[in-house]
């Protein structure tokens, strides 16, 4: 940090150095004018007085001089070369030329004489050096009180920044509740902010993982040990019939395993920040009706289906959309007691399309949980032995797949008693 700190405390050094120097030539270009402007008025009026009083060239000039002895400066005859042509064309048309107040350094013509001539302070002329010192101490003075409010200024950024650091470091260590400072006298811009947000995104991702790795254990050793049991009495089983009936509860088994797996592999798949749906432009009215007739044959609950439009055009990924639907319609299998209703509707902008059950429902502390993986509620989500048992994965999937639309799913209570799960799909 101590690092930081000295390269952020030099780099604003230099920058007001660099600013200041700018500044410099900026006002000085401004103030300057106006003061070389002053003083060739008051240069012209000694010109005009030495014209006036005397008549004589020689003695025009000898008054000069004599003025300019009274001023510790000097005249003294100069060559054209040393002024640019516009400057010289200056001089000529106005009689009296200023290049630079602060130095006395000015150029004139007198009537009836054909050279130019210079005035200027002496080298050793003390108001130079006055003014050259004032400069100095004023620069120096400007520096200081620059260098004492960056320094306050970077010594309490590095402050925050030293405590931000810790708390970085204690993250990186595993302390996963460490924050950054909340106190407005100790954040850094937006700094604080962004990094405790990812804290706490870090920390729920973490925590999750934990959660899936249990649930994982847990749903993999039910099966596991069920095939082991059947492995061990169809070992020591003379019996063909119940031999039978144990290897088709080992293929069950079997089974089970695979459809987990599936279902892991989706779910991580879909997590993964790179993946990509395939969308393609296709009619979801119809569409979305062979969907529910293939699913019709797998229930004798029933799947009523209504729509608002005949036919609606819609770029989506058709792999994935059959995913949401299936798990949306064989979750509703599952709690439904004789009816499904799913009704297509165009709102705005949008595709609706809502999936309604008649059965139990599911209230209003556990809808946004049911949608994490592996969790489910006590009473409704107890496989048993039932067909269309799940784990836990199927809701987390539904909603990967409609955020990847640019989507979202909603669950609130259905007009027919049960739940209402509702896809929101933008068109555009």
């Amino acid at each position: 940090m101590k690092s930081q700190f000295f390269k952020l405390y030099f780099g604003l050094i230099a920058s007001v150095v660099f600013a200041v120097i700018a500044l410099q030539s900026l006002f000085f270009g401004i103030w300057g004018d106006a003061q070389d402007e002053l003083f060739s008025q008051q240069f012209e009026a000694y010109r005009q007085l030495a014209i006036t009083s005397v008549d004589n060239p020689q003695q025009q000039i000898k008054h000069m001089q004599a003025l300019a002895k009274g001023m510790g400066a000097e005249v003294s005859v100069a060559e054209e070369e040393e002024l640019f042509d516009e400057e010289l064309q200056l001089l000529r048309e106005k009689g009296v030329l200023v290049i630079n107040s602060d130095e006395a350094l000015s150029y004139f013509l007198m009537p009836n004489d054909p050279n130019i001539y210079r005035f200027q302070y002496r080298e050793n002329h003390p108001l130079l050096d006055q003014l050259s010192l004032s400069a100095d101490l004023t620069m120096i003075a400007v520096f200081l009180a620059l260098g004492l409010v960056l320094g306050a200024w970077v010594y309490f950024l590095n402050a925050k920044l030293v405590a931000l650091n810790s708390a970085a470091e204690k993250l990186a260590a595993g302390d996963l509740a460490a924050r950054a400072p909340k106190a407005k006298s100790q954040q850094v811009g937006q700094l604080n902010q962004s990094f405790n947000l990812m804290a706490e995104r870090i920390e729920k991702l973490i925590e999750s993982h934990k959660q899936l790795s249990n649930a994982i254990a847990h749903e993999l050793r039910s099966p596991i040990f069920r095939l082991q049991c059947q492995l061990d009495m169809l070992a020591d089983e003379e019996s063909a019939e119940v031999r039978a009936k144990y290897i088709k509860g080992i293929d069950d088994d079997v089974k089970e395993l695979g459809y987990l797996v599936e279902e892991l592999l989706q779910h991580a798949k879909m997590e993964n920040a790179q993946y990509r749906i395939q969308r393609e432009p296709g009619e979801i009215v119809a569409w979305l009706f062979q969907s529910l007739q293939s699913l019709q044959l797998e229930s004798d609950i029933i799947i009523r289906y209504s729509h608002s439009e005949e036919s609606c055009q819609y770029s989506f990924d058709s792999a994935l959309m059959q995913r949401a639907v299936q798990n949306i319609i064989r979750n509703a299998f599952r709690y439904a007691n004789e009816l499904i209703e799913v009704n297509l509707q165009l709102d705005g902008q949008a595709i609706l399309i809502h999936f309604d059950d008649d059965g139990e429902g599911v209230s209003e502390d556990q809808r946004e949980a049911i949608f994490r993986p592996f969790h489910r509620i006590d009473t409704a989500r107890s496989r048993n032995t039932e067909e269309y048992g799940g784990y836990g994965l199927g809701l987390a999937i539904v909603r990967q797949a409609i955020e990847l639309h640019g989507g979202e799913v909603k669950l609130c209570e259905s007009p027919a008693g049960g739940a209402r799960f509702s896809f929101y799909l933008p068109m555009k």
